[in-house]
């Protein structure tokens, strides 16, 4: 009997041995799927952060900073031209003739003539340069850390030329 008792005894001792080891793999299979789960979600909020971000910042049809940023931006780039004494040049540019456009062929017209100038834009500006559309047929240039005002100049013609230039397609 003694030995029955003792072999019971040793068969629920690793019965409970097997028990608590299951119990401790299904605790740590739960921790690491709310850890699989919390990630992905911080994730997705981080994703979704990063959306908001952007269409709060940029204007949906260039891709390019708007007026909010552009005003944001403007504000502290004149404030550490103040504090460097240097200058920054600012270039606002009115495109005439897209409510024309719009008007003949159609608004997906004008948005692709809208597209086209900040993409000629975007590709004549320096890389410290930016570039926004604040407004429907808007665009300003911000030129920071300008030695002579008069650098301005040549960039704002680059901009001009860049809309005639003969060798890209006709933006109408």
């Amino acid at each position: 009997r003694l030995r029955e008792a003792r072999e019971r005894a040793h068969a629920y001792g690793d019965n409970l041995r097997h028990a608590i080891w299951l119990i401790g793999v299904l605790v740590i299979m739960m921790f690491s799927g709310a850890y699989a789960v919390l990630i992905g979600d911080l994730r997705d909020r981080r994703r979704l952060l990063l959306r908001l971000s952007q269409a709060a910042n940029h204007d949906p049809l260039t891709g390019l900073p708007n007026r909010r940023f552009f005003g944001e931006w403007l504000g502290f780039a004149i404030a550490h031209a103040r504090r460097e004494v240097r200058h920054v040049g600012l270039l606002f540019i009115d495109i005439e003739g897209t409510k024309a456009v719009s008007d003949l062929h159609g608004m997906a017209a004008a948005d692709a003539l809208l597209i086209e100038i900040a993409r000629r834009f975007r590709e004549t500006a320096r890389e410290g340069d930016v570039l926004a559309r604040i407004g429907e047929h808007a665009f300003a240039l911000a030129i920071p850390d300008v030695d002579d005002p008069r650098e301005v100049a040549p960039l704002a013609q680059r901009l001009r030329d860049a809309l005639a230039d003969p060798a890209r397609p006709p933006l109408t």
